[in-house]
């Protein structure tokens, strides 16, 4: 006989499932940087699964790499300016993470046969509204708070030889839409054309 719990929504998609853990928001940070031109900045949070979505405008980013440490990941973060850039870069990230151990005593707490905590209502989830290709933009249609989390890296060898650069296609989000904007981003090779996604993330008053 099966046991355990699994909780549908009203579409029949699976919101909690004993056998995975919901990702929720473990930490938020909003950075400002000079931004001379194109800007890298390292974000390291701990933990064994973390994934981040950004917030930027009117400055343009993607996600350059990612690696973890042992204890905690680095996400490699690059910024590109425009001529809306006023010589510095704001932007928020929001890292999803497994849940906390520690938690209130009220509301919902699902563990696993283990006893690891995979949900917690004290938490916000990560909630994953739209998953499109990174070449195309999105508009939330009921005016949500949205960031934007890299799935996969979009890269293009462009040029003729021997000047080949990469070309990457970038995300800029205002409000409730992302846009996209396809920028040169590192000296590159012949022979690649790799079109990524990213998902849109409602983080509306996290």
């Amino acid at each position: 006989m099966a046991t355990g719990i699994k909780i549908y929504n009203d579409a029949g998609t699976v919101q909690i499932d004993e056998t995975y853990a919901n990702l929720v928001l473990v930490d938020k940070a909003t950075i400002t940087f000079s931004m001379p031109g194109t800007g890298t900045y390292d974000y390291f949070c701990s933990g064994d699964v973390v994934a981040v979505a950004v917030k930027v405008w009117p400055e343009t980013f993607v996600v350059k790499s990612s690696q973890y440490t042992g204890s905690s990941w680095l996400y490699r973060l690059s910024f590109f300016n425009n001529p809306e850039t006023t010589g510095t870069c704001t932007f928020t990230v929001y890292a999803f993470g497994k849940p906390p151990t520690s938690g209130g005593t009220v509301g919902l707490k699902v563990q696993d046969a283990s006893g690891n905590p995979i949900f917690h209502s004290e938490f916000k989830p990560l909630r994953i509204i739209a998953v499109n290709t990174n070449d195309t933009g999105y508009v939330e249609p009921n005016g949500r708070s949205v960031a934007a989390m890299f799935l996969s890296l979009s890269l293009y060898s462009t040029g003729v030889f021997p000047t080949v650069v990469f070309e990457s296609d970038t995300l800029r989000i205002s409000g409730n839409v992302i846009q996209s904007s396809r920028l040169v981003v590192d000296p590159g090779g012949i022979g690649l054309a790799r079109l990524g996604s990213y998902a849109a993330v409602d983080v509306t008053h996290y």
